[in-house]
């Protein structure tokens, strides 16, 4: 069975950016934990964003990540996440 490769197109870019001098395979699948939480962070804040800060309820951030509200609050506080005053 073949991998799919999605065609590239004109324009297509992509960038690596670490702050390990680390090289991993392209293919292996694993992110170093720090990088993984950094990932979940910038996901999290960036959904609260796209929700206005609504954490739970019909076209809230929990709802759009797929979490349930009370997980979404848990890792806001263990993230130390604020809401910009």
């Amino acid at each position: 069975m073949r991998k799919y490769r999605p065609e590239s197109k004109p324009g297509d870019q992509a960038i690596v950016v670490s702050k390990t001098d680390q090289v991993l395979d392209g293919d292996s699948g694993v992110l170093p934990d720090d990088e993984l939480r950094r990932m979940e962070h910038h996901n999290l804040l960036k959904a609260l964003q796209q929700t206005r800060w609504q954490v739970a309820g019909s076209g809230g951030a929990a709802e759009l990540l797929g979490i349930k509200p009370t997980t979404l609050a848990s890792r806001i506080k263990k993230m130390n996440i604020k809401k910009p005053s």
